[in-house]
C-alpha cells in the first residue's frame, strides 16, 4: 500500500458540476449555499473537521467552475470561503476580467431602433417589457460582435470541402482567448510569472482535492478525463491491463503538470463554434457532447484511485452533490424560437442520473 492511502477515509464528499454557458453562474450560488451547509459557524474545518469537498468533477463551464475553485484553494493558498468568493468575481466583476458585462439601450439603439417607442412596446399585450428586450438583444449582440471577457469576434472561416474561398462557403467561429485569459486572472497568484500557464496539480497525501475535468476525444469518440491527481509510472503489464480497460471505459489521464488551462477549455470547446483543442498530439472538443453530468466518470475514477493507485482493500463511500442547471421538466411549454431552442438544450444536456437510477429500481 502506498503513503498516500495509509489511512483510508471511511467517506468523502464530491461534487458534480454540469455545463451549461452562463448558466454556470448559478453554480456560484449553489457552491455558497454548501458552505453554510457543511461549514457554517465551524469555519474552514467544518461540521467534520474535513475538505469542503474531496472531488470536484466538472464538464464545460462547470470544469472552468472547478478549475478557478480548486486553484484558489491550492496554488493561492485561499480558505474555501475566499475561493468561492473569487469565483463570484470571476462572474460578476466587469471592471476587471470578469464575465459580466451589459450593453446599454442607447448603445443597441444606435444600432437598431427596436426600441424608438417605448411606450407602445409597454402596452402591447403579451410584448416583452424594455427590461427583457434590452436582455435578449444584448445576447444578440454579444454573439456577432463578441462578448467582453468571453470571445473575440465571429472570424471568417473558409470551409475547404470543395478547395474554394467564396463568400457561399464560409463559416464563423469564435476565439477564446479572452476567456482563457479570464481564467488565469482569477486562478493564478499575482505574483506569478505572467507567461507561466495554470498548472492544478493535487494528491491525497497533501489532503488537498482532486480536480476531475471532462472532455472528449474527437477522433475516438470517448469520454476523457484530465486527473489533477498524479500517478506513479505503471508496470508494462498494468499498461496493457489498462489498454484493455480502456476499450470499455472513459480514459483517466493525468501527468507531470496536473491540469493545465488547456485541459480547461478542451472540456469547453463545443465544435462549431471554437476550434478543437489539440494536447499531445490528440484533438479535444467540449465533454458536455458525451457526458454534461460526469457523475458515472467520477465514480470511475474514484474506483480506480483507491483500487489500483493507493492500493486500498476498501473504498471510501461517497456523498455526491450534482448541481443541475438544466431542468429536465418544464410546466410551460415555449413556442419562440429561442424558447425552443433553450428546451432542446435543456433535455439535451439535464441530469439523468437520478432518472436512470429510478427505472432501474422500478424495473
Amino acid at each position: 500500500m502506498s503513503s498516500e492511502s495509509n489511512i483510508i477515509p471511511k467517506k468523502q464528499r464530491a461534487l458534480v458540476l454540469q455545463g451549461g454557458g452562463a448558466l454556470g453562474a448559478y453554480e456560484v450560488g449553489v457552491l455558497k449555499t454548501l458552505y453554510q451547509k457543511f461549514m457554517g459557524e465551524n469555519g474552514e474545518n467544518g461540521k467534520e473537521g474535513r475538505l469542503l469537498f474531496d472531488i470536484i468533477a466538472g464538464t464545460s463551464i462547470g470544469a472552468i467552475n472547478a478549475a478557478v475553485l480548486v486553484s484558489n484553494v491550492i496554488s493561492r493558498g485561499k480558505s474555501w470561503r475566499s475561493a468561492i468568493e473569487e469565483l463570484e468575481k470571476f462572474w460578476t466583476d466587469s471592471n476587471n476580467k470578469g464575465l459580466a458585462s451589459s450593453i446599454d439601450n442607447k448603445e443597441l439603439l444606435s444600432r437598431d431602433p427596436w426600441i424608438s417607442d417605448a411606450e407602445w412596446y409597454t402596452k402591447a399585450k403579451g410584448a416583452a417589457s424594455t427590461e427583457a428586450a434590452r436582455r435578449y438583444y444584448s445576447a444578440k449582440y454579444f454573439l456577432e460582435n463578441g462578448t467582453p471577457n468571453v470571445n473575440y469576434p465571429l472570424i471568417p472561416r473558409p470551409d475547404l470541402k470543395f478547395f474554394d474561398n467564396s463568400e457561399y462557403s464560409r463559416w464563423f467561429i469564435h476565439s477564446s482567448k479572452p476567456l482563457e485569459e479570464s481564467i488565469e486572472y482569477y486562478s493564478k497568484d499575482s505574483a506569478e510569472n505572467k507567461n507561466k500557464k495554470l498548472r492544478i496539480s493535487t494528491s491525497w497525501s497533501r489532503k488537498q482535492p482532486r480536480l476531475l475535468v471532462i472532455s472528449v476525444d474527437i477522433a475516438r469518440g470517448k469520454t476523457v478525463i484530465f486527473d489533477s491527481y498524479h500517478k506513479k509510472a505503471d508496470s508494462p503489464e498494468k499498461l496493457k491491463y489498462k489498454q484493455y480497460r480502456n476499450e470499455c471505459e472513459n480514459e483517466i489521464i493525468d501527468n507531470d503538470d496536473g491540469i493545465t488551462i488547456d485541459h480547461v477549455m478542451a472540456s469547453g470547446t463545443l465544435p462549431e463554434l471554437y476550434d478543437y483543442r489539440e494536447i499531445n498530439g490528440q484533438w479535444y472538443c467540449d465533454g458536455g457532447l458525451l457526458s454534461n453530468t460526469p457523475f458515472r466518470e467520477l465514480l470511475q475514477a474514484h474506483q480506480e484511485y483507491w483500487k489500483d493507485i493507493a492500493g486500498g482493500d476498501k473504498i471510501p463511500d461517497l456523498d455526491v452533490y450534482i448541481v443541475n442547471v438544466h431542468p429536465s421538466m418544464q410546466n410551460d411549454i415555449a413556442l419562440d424560437h429561442d424558447g425552443i431552442k433553450g428546451r432542446i438544450n435543456d433535455i439535451t444536456f439535464c441530469d439523468r442520473n437520478s432518472h436512470y437510477d429510478e427505472k432501474m429500481r422500478i424495473c
